[in-house]
């Protein structure tokens, strides 16, 4: 079921070429089931489906009290809300210029915002992206790529790791005057051998806990791709030098809003992030009646990829550790608390299905942060290590050029190795804290 098929049923009045493949789909879906039903040819599929929202769980759709009282804190309760706003607003727009207007092809009573709900998750769920590398049009470059639902492919369990893939396919020909004679297909193929029986998964993609339970209704226990997303959408509005700074990511084409954490990883990107927003005029040392434009050259001469000088990396550091700490303490549980209902199995088994989850998300992301300020911890105690390295080698540098070994460009051999803080990370073993 695609948005072809919804333009077949509903004809391209009702799904022009600019409807999104989602809508197309929700419309199909709810009239399919609700209308049609067993007269549908969809039918057989959509009888093995969920018949409720909730019984999927995805938190994009739970209740405002159900994600205030069970992820409080979390960065996905703003996320999950999100989705749901957009959700309501565009069966709200349909409401009122679809469904009213034409309410003999689209009745009322069936496309309800409960119904629109459910085909949602449906699709959050079970809907795959199938490129069928071809050309939509002979106008068109892109190529063909559909959202669909699929039936039986859907049932395929999530598993990060997995290599089996499922793609598109076209066999057929073209012919002359326009006329194609070709057949589209969906072919699941697998990464190995498999015994009789045993289970076969797919990768939905490298989610975070957070986003299959927002949209799939579920979570791993162990999920070695999990991480959180933080924003940081304010950090430069009341700063000075502020919008030179967003100009200056933009045009190196960086992140300067939402940013991942993971718990076993240098968070890279938001230290180059981090590294350019606690700048300071100051630490620019430009001459005294400096313009604007050598304030900006000077910002933009900065190399952000490793850290300049001790003082300003002390400060990037300061600035993501009290980040992961404000987000940290935001929860109303700590992460023993979280553990230690995790580890009591018979308790945790007899919680509903939603809260199991629930529980399982906040306590990774407070992993995540925990781990993330331990490790910022032992970087603040040795990036002393960054000024010592720099003014050791340029005396030492300055001492060779008048030595025979200098001027036949005989280079000193530092202790230490490391040109950037992650070096510097890895060679004082701080790899093991979590960070990177």
């Amino acid at each position: 079921m695609c948005k072809e098929t919804a333009r077949t049923k509903f004809g391209a009045k009702f799904i022009p070429d600019d409807c999104s493949e989602y809508r197309a789909i929700a419309l199909q879906l709810i009239y399919e089931r609700f209308k049609d039903q067993e007269d549908s040819f969809w039918w057989p599929y959509i009888a093995v489906l969920p018949q409720t929202y909730q019984e999927i769980g995805a938190a994009a759709l739970w209740s405002d009290e159900e994600l205030d009282t069970m992820m409080e804190g979390s960065p996905m309760v703003n996320q999950s809300k999100q989705f749901k706003f957009q959700i309501v607003t565009e069966w709200k727009q349909l409401k009122e210029n679809l469904f009213e207007k034409y309410s003999d092809q689209f009745p009322l009573e069936i496309y309800t915002l409960e119904n629109w709900f459910w085909a949602y998750a449906i699709m959050f769920s079970r809907a795959v992206r199938l490129d069928y590398g071809e050309k939509r049009k002979e106008t068109e470059d892109d190529l063909a790529q559909v959202i669909a639902l699929v039936p039986y492919i859907d049932l395929i369990n999530h598993q990060p790791q997995a290599r089996t893939y499922i793609a598109g396919i076209t066999e057929g020909v073209d012919m002359a005057l326009g006329l194609s004679e070709k057949e589209r297909f969906v072919v699941l193929s697998s990464d190995r051998f498999y015994e009789k029986y045993e289970q076969i998964y797919v990768s939905y993609g490298q989610k975070s806990n957070a986003y299959l339970l927002m949209l799939y209704g579920f979570c791993l226990e162990r999920n070695n791709v999990d991480h959180v997303e933080v924003t940081t959408t304010d950090y430069l509005d009341n700063d000075p030098l502020g919008q030179m700074k967003k100009d200056i990511l933009d045009k190196r084409s960086m992140e300067r809003n939402v940013f991942e954490l993971y718990r076993d990883r240098f968070a890279s990107d938001l230290m180059r992030f981090l590294r350019l927003v606690v700048v300071t005029k100051e630490d620019l040392m430009l001459p005294e009646g400096a313009t604007d434009e050598d304030t900006f050259k000077a910002l933009s001469s900065l190399n952000l990829e490793s850290a300049y000088e001790e003082i300003s990396e002390r400060r990037a550091l300061t600035s993501l550790q009290g980040l992961c700490n404000r987000i940290l303490n935001g929860y109303p549980t700590t992460l023993e608390d979280d553990e230690k209902l995790i580890e009591d199995r018979g308790m945790f088994e007899l919680l509903p299905k939603n809260q199991r989850m629930a529980v399982r998300v906040r306590y990774q992301e407070k992993v995540i942060f925990r781990s993330t300020i331990g490790a910022i911890d032992r970087l603040l105690n040795n990036v002393a290590q960054l000024t010592w390295m720099k003014e050791e080698e340029e005396r030492k540098a300055k001492k060779d050029k008048n030595t025979l070994l200098g001027q036949l460009g005989w280079k000193w051999n530092p202790v230490f190795k490391a040109n950037s803080l992650q070096e510097l990370a890895q060679e004082l073993d701080i790899l093991e804290a979590g960070l990177f």
